[in-house]
């Protein structure tokens, strides 16, 4: 009994403790923890030592405005005629401010006498679950934020969401309490980052350095093709239901949504079409990948864009297959070098300027 009055004590205390937790660090009070909650930062300046991470790394600046933003062009964002929507390879956290792919494209459209501000809202380690968060709970806190056009840099991601998880939609779809407790409990989110923290690790979608040159690679697959979609299963479907909600917010909004795939240096494309993957082998579900497998899988998951872009004649633009990546463009299998974000910025002003002049 004594032992049982014990246990029964130290529990209220923990409920107690967790209780003023959650009043002082999550939303329920503060709303802006709320944001905090989905690593959204506010008027911060942070410097890293990327040395170890890219050859002509050493100390970079990375700035996040009054509202969250990294500003290419004019400060404000009611200045953006376009506005950037990702995880980490949109928001590249090691790279200098005035280096990221966003202000290579600014000055590219430059040359072509478009002058046009670009506001960039990649949150490292977003899928598109998270994306469609930032419409509900940062964007319309952001004055006068009306951009013509809004470009959703996915994919990579959102290939390792569980299967189960799609369903989860229906939480942006129909918000309730469930709901509210995701957005606003601390120990909930930290749980989920944490979580989110070491997958990212297991499956090397984190930020890290890969030396490509003592990688192997193969042209074979480890599966048969006729197994890809069923291992993708119903990721497939909760894929494309996102990427729809995706568009219709950009809509909302009064922008054109713009979809664009990614690349990744898990495979490379030579010259002549051959596809070649690392032969680093991963877990995904029951099975196992090499980089062949990976770059077929992901096209798969690239078709769902392009489904929805054409059921809603939203431009789509494609980057996953294209030949011009190089091993010193990346210095992981996800991440560009500040060159590899330079060739990515022109990339995407010279695939941008037939929609922005028609």
């Amino acid at each position: 009994m004594r032992y049982a009055k014990i246990i029964g004590i130290n529990l209220l205390i923990l409920v107690a403790l967790l209780v003023i937790v959650e009043l002082i660090f999550g939303g329920w009070i503060i709303e802006r923890n709320v944001l905090a909650n989905y690593n959204i930062v506010f008027s911060k300046t942070y410097h890293f030592d990327v040395s170890k991470i890219y050859p002509e790394g050493g100390n970079v600046t990375y700035t996040r405005d009054k509202y969250g933003l990294r500003m290419s062009g004019k400060s404000e964002p009611g200045f953006a005629e376009i506005l950037t929507v990702g995880g980490s390879t949109t928001d590249q956290r090691y790279l200098n401010d005035g280096l990221t792919w966003q202000d290579a494209m600014h000055e590219e459209l430059l040359k072509s006498g478009l002058q046009l501000t670009i506001a960039n809202a990649g949150i490292d380690g977003q899928s598109t679950f998270g994306h469609l968060k930032n419409f509900e709970i940062w964007f319309p806190l952001i004055p006068e934020l009306k951009p013509k056009y809004v470009m959703f840099y996915i994919g990579i991601n959102d290939f390792y969401i569980d299967a189960e998880k799609w369903a989860e939609i229906t939480d942006i779809e129909n918000a309730g309490f469930k709901s509210e407790i995701k957005n606003k409990s601390v120990i909930y989110n930290t749980v989920r980052k944490i979580k989110g923290a070491l997958n990212s690790r297991v499956v090397r979608v984190s930020h890290s350095k890969i030396d490509f040159s003592k990688l192997t690679y193969t042209t074979k697959p480890l599966l048969d093709s006729t197994r890809y979609r069923s291992i993708l299963g119903e990721r497939l479907t909760g894929y494309k239901a996102r990427i729809e909600q995706l568009a219709l917010l950009a809509k909302k909004m009064g922008a054109v949504p713009v979809f664009i795939s990614q690349p990744c240096r898990k495979y490379r494309i030579l010259e002549n079409g051959t596809i070649e993957g690392t032969t680093e082998t991963e877990n995904y579900g029951d099975v196992k990948l090499n980089g062949v497998d990976y770059f077929h899988m992901l096209t798969i998951m690239n078709d769902m864009i392009k489904q929805v872009c054409e059921e809603g004649n939203y431009p789509y633009i494609e980057f996953t297959p294209k030949t011009i990546w190089t091993d010193s463009d990346f210095y992981d299998y996800a991440h560009t070098t500040p060159s590899g974000a330079k060739k990515v910025g022109i990339e995407m002003a010279r695939s941008m300027l037939p929609i922005l002049k028609p």
